[in-house]
């Protein structure tokens, strides 16, 4: 893919998430139990593999994860810096709630997409998801690969 316009592919597929209604159906073994599981059966997983997957297509993480933590390793591997203010692409992580991060990607100042913990499914959602308190961003994430001028 030429990289002028891998901004462009980059937001059109962050945008067509949730019209696509993407889920991913990938199974990984828990590392403790060695126990078979669906992506879908764990909110952490399914957020963190259906970013990666996305990142990995355009070059932008080195593979897919199932853990935030080490996506966001691969992220910093991979050049990605953070920033911030919010941008259309950025990658977001919330703080945790219950042990739990989430990560998805910024839609606007106010908006962002990510998988539903409940749906395990894209949704467009306010970038608190709308909580009294708000639920804090912890990252905010950029590439530069995704400041190439258009083509």
């Amino acid at each position: 893919m030429p990289e002028t316009i891998i901004r462009d592919q980059y937001l059109f597929r962050i945008s067509g998430w949730v019209q696509r209604d993407y889920i991913p159906q990938q199974f990984f073994k828990r590392a403790q139990s060695s126990q078979r599981m669906a992506i879908q059966q764990s909110p952490c997983a399914a957020s963190a593999f259906a970013v990666s997957d996305l990142l990995e297509y355009f070059g932008l993480s080195k593979r897919t994860h199932v853990n935030i933590r080490a996506l966001l390793r691969d992220l910093t591997a991979k050049g990605w810096r953070p920033i911030q203010e919010k941008r259309l692409g950025a990658v977001l992580v919330w703080k945790a709630v219950h042990g739990h991060q989430h990560i998805g990607f910024c839609m606007s100042s106010e908006h962002a997409v990510s998988i539903h913990p409940g749906f395990r499914k894209p949704y467009k959602h306010h970038i608190t998801f709308g909580l009294m308190p708000a639920r804090p961003l912890t990252h905010i994430l950029w590439h530069p690969k995704l400041d190439q001028p258009r083509a």
